[in-house]
């Protein structure tokens, strides 16, 4: 009788099994997640070590770094005292630090990473001499750093020693840079190799200014802040802090495409058209918010040579000049600031 009952209850109620629709099958799974979702819920935020969580770090760099390009997008950002560097200097050293951590993190995190270990090192020793140089422009001259001890340390031949070293040390890496393109092109497609192609020449403009730092000392730096009185405002806010932000970006974009969690195309086009965009705006901005009190020339003659054409190359690596005319075109030209 339990044998009957059991069949009678086996065709009344089916198992789980049948129910699902598999005859002896397991139960068929629920719906999941796309896998893009996984991935980056796979993603490890506190590696390579807790006290230096590259994840974290990244996630505050970006955090930081928008912030500020935010602000000086909007005019916000700079101090207007001569000489002045950021309206709060406590988020630059915020982005400064939290950059810093999450390119010495990423230097660890490299030897995990396999076959594509070369391009994050590279990337890491690239993006701390960036950092470094941000530091070094807005130090000097600060309101907040002109402690005797830091006087003493600025004006001493072994930071000018670290500068020179750092300088040439940065040209070398941009041109290693220069084969991360290709390897990217060549194991992604066209579209990542164009968009690390355009980053790497973006950076490259900015190799100028650490090497006039480092060559002329900072008698040349003195004598651009005479000229210029918010050039430390112009080329930390408007320069290098979105140029590192970008370059912080494009490699967490960069990692993203080596997971799998986004495609080369998006990776291409998202990425280029951050490069692209932040270029153009921090540009136009600098010479709607700073006209000619600071200058984007790539090569600043100070004091003014005497040789003809190494100043015509000056005024033809003028950027100041080019965005004056573009605003000019739309109708916004900007003007002097009258002294009384």
């Amino acid at each position: 009788s339990r044998l009957c009952c059991a069949q009678v209850g086996y065709t009344l109620v089916p198992p789980i099994s049948i129910a699902m629709g598999s005859d002896n099958g397991p139960p068929k799974r629920s719906p999941t997640r796309p896998t893009w979702q996984r991935r980056w819920a796979g993603l490890r935020w506190w590696t390579p070590m807790k006290a230096l969580p590259h994840g974290i770090s990244g996630a505050c760099t970006i955090g930081f770094g928008l912030l500020l390009v935010t602000m000086a997008l909007s005019g916000t950002a700079h101090d207007e005292q001569p000489g002045g560097g950021a309206r709060f200097p406590i988020l630059v050293y915020c982005y400064l630090v939290s950059a810093l951590a999450n390119c010495v993190g990423g230097a660890f995190l490299s030897r995990t990473i396999g076959h594509d270990r070369f391009i994050f090192l590279i990337a890491a020793t690239l993006q701390f001499f960036l950092l470094y140089f941000t530091w070094r422009l807005f130090s000097l001259k600060s309101p907040l750093t002109s402690w005797p001890l830091f006087d003493s340390m600025v004006e001493s031949s072994v930071l000018q020693l670290l500068d020179q070293v750092f300088s040439v040390a940065l040209v070398v890496v941009l041109a290693l840079m220069g084969t991360v393109g290709t390897s990217l092109a060549s194991k992604h497609g066209p579209v990542p190799g164009i968009a690390a192609g355009f980053g790497f020449l973006s950076l490259l403009l900015l190799s100028g200014y650490p090497l006039q730092l480092a060559f002329r000392s900072s008698e040349w730096w003195s004598c651009v802040l005479e000229r210029f009185p918010m050039q430390r405002a112009g080329l930390v806010l408007y320069t290098y802090i979105p140029a590192t932000l970008t370059f912080a970006v494009i490699v967490f974009g960069a990692t993203l495409l080596i997971r799998k969690v986004i495609s080369p195309t998006f990776f291409g086009a998202a990425f280029l058209g951050l490069v692209l965009s932040i270029l153009l705006s921090t540009v136009l901005s600098m010479e709607v918010h700073l006209p000619f009190r600071s200058t984007q020339k790539l090569i600043i003659s100070c004091p003014s040579p005497d040789v003809d054409w190494l100043e015509s190359i000056s005024d033809a690596l003028d950027f100041s000049a080019h965005a004056r005319r573009v605003l000019a075109f739309f109708g916004f030209a900007p003007q002097p600031l009258r002294t009384t």
